[in-house]
């Protein structure tokens, strides 16, 4: 017979990060995002952790400086792999939501992306690893959306 693969492979999302380019400030309305009520105040996350298929992506995003393009923002991704599988992360993709609501694909690939570059990485059951890069936004607050294409082996 023939041999059947078992390899598959499932997006893992980062969730949603806010972009703000002043620390004192709290956003009142960010776009696309229903905000939690903690004590009357709508906040938006500075950091996420999300898990999916035993995957857990913890995030956080942090401002780096004002340029005459946008605002450029420093994001840091830690990948957890609790399955028993080895997994590859072999795909990214940041989408960027203006304080207007002007969506923006900031960065998008192959491999992990940002200072990791374009190959994939590799992580066997247990094991964990981190990946940095730089997204702009146009506006001084927004959202960011991270998403990463995994493959299970």
């Amino acid at each position: 017979g023939e041999a059947v693969s078992s390899e598959r492979s499932f997006s893992a999302r980062v969730g949603r990060l806010l972009l703000s380019s002043s620390p004192k400030q709290t956003p009142r309305v960010v776009p696309c995002v229903k905000m939690p009520k903690i004590e009357g105040v709508d906040l938006l996350p500075l950091t996420s952790v999300m898990a999916t298929e035993r995957i857990i992506l913890g995030s956080s995003t942090e401002f780096v400086k004002q340029t005459p393009s946008g605002y450029i923002f420093m994001y840091d991704v830690q990948f957890n792999n609790a399955g028993v599988d080895e997994i590859e992360v072999i795909g990214y993709r940041w989408v960027v939501v203006g304080a207007d609501g002007h969506r923006t694909i900031a960065a998008e690939g192959e491999g992990i992306g940002g200072f990791g570059g374009t190959r994939p990485r590799s992580l066997p059951a247990g094991d964990a690893a981190r990946v940095q890069g730089q997204i702009r936004s146009h506006t001084s607050m927004a959202n960011a959306e991270g998403t990463y294409r995994i493959r299970i082996r």
